[in-house]
């Protein structure tokens, strides 16, 4: 039973070297399963002396598993972070979002108007929506950093507010732009819809 511990003890300097997750991982469980086949054999035949020396070195293993721990918590540094915490997901949700925008701020720059030679105000009205685009872009890019501020404690819960507002104005700006000029019943002005 005491060679399933020093195995255990092994994998877990293995661990530290390493510093991969899935081996700390890996190497806790086998210490918990090494640990209670231990004790479990421990507890076959106890007599009252064995009981005390029993809680005593449980105690210990107890306390080194504890330490175990907080050395791995003090080894996984920044980089690591919980994927199940809310403002994690939410900046990951954020960037997602404002890397889109930025795509389609720049598919949107490369498309070319038709050709309408006595409509004057066709000319312009391409530059006008990709004005519109770079402003929800602009937007989403300052909700993003009024997110990570807050996170931090750095910016206030009314800026927050205040840009996610901004975003969805601009949005709302990009979808009447858009409707004076496309046919509402065409796909594109749906997902136009959908998207906004």
């Amino acid at each position: 039973m005491t060679k399933g511990i020093t195995i255990a003890t092994a994998k877990a300097v293995a661990a530290g070297n390493s510093a991969h997750q899935e081996d700390i991982i890996h190497t806790a469980n086998l210490s918990r399963k090494a640990v209670s086949d231990m004790l479990t054999t421990c507890k076959v035949k106890p007599t009252a002396e064995q009981k005390q020396h029993l809680a005593a070195c449980s105690k210990r293993v107890a306390g080194a598993v504890t330490e175990l721990i907080q050395t791995a918590e003090a080894m996984k540094g920044t980089e690591w972070v919980d994927p199940e915490d809310p403002t994690v997901i939410a900046e990951t949700e954020l960037l997602g979002a404002a890397a889109s925008i930025e795509a389609a701020a720049k598919k949107l720059e490369q498309l070319k108007p038709r050709a309408k030679p006595k409509e004057q105000r066709f000319v312009t009205f391409p530059f006008f929506i990709f004005s519109q685009a770079r402003m929800v872009a602009a937007a989403t890019s300052n909700l993003c950093e009024a997110a990570n501020a807050s996170v931090q404690g750095h910016a206030s819960e009314e800026k927050l507010i205040s840009s996610a507002k901004q975003v969805a104005a601009s949005t709302a700006q990009l979808l009447v732009a858009c409707k004076v000029k496309a046919d509402q019943d065409s796909e594109a002005m749906r997902r136009l819809q959908v998207c906004s």
